[in-house]
């Protein structure tokens, strides 16, 4: 199973950045999914020409720690993203990136259930029937 947590964010300016993220993936360094799965986030993205960053500033928080169980099957990711992607200069109303965001985090979606289904495939079945209680 795949948890993905979704969160807005404020444009975050990084000390030496050349760009500020647009998206931040939190797995929690690593203890809420497979290493495979993040992986597979950050090349969608960047396939994507998004600007990405990797647990910082945001790792993940309850939602990961109370849900997320790799060995279980139950991998998560938190992604935060820009509020300047979807929202209009003063930030009140939905602007003109979001249809553009909304048909991303769809294929997004279809790329996490694809490598989760590699990810079943690699355990050979086991944490399944736990994930899905």
């Amino acid at each position: 199973a795949v948890l993905l947590d979704l969160h807005s964010m404020p444009t975050i300016r990084p000390r030496g950045a050349a760009l500020p993220p647009e998206f931040v993936v939190g797995d929690r360094f690593g203890a809420a999914c497979h290493g495979s799965l993040s992986a597979a986030v950050f090349s969608f993205l960047h396939r994507h020409d998004r600007v990405v960053a990797h647990n910082r500033p945001y790792s993940g928080g309850y939602v990961l720690e109370r849900h997320a169980d790799p060995k279980a099957g139950i991998h998560g990711l938190q992604l935060e993203i820009d509020r300047a992607i979807y929202l209009d200069r003063d930030g009140a109303n939905l602007g003109p990136g979001m249809g553009k965001l909304v048909n991303l985090l769809v294929d997004l979606v279809r790329a996490m259930a694809a490598q989760a289904t590699i990810l079943g495939d690699m355990s050979s079945g086991q944490g399944w029937s736990e994930a899905a209680k």
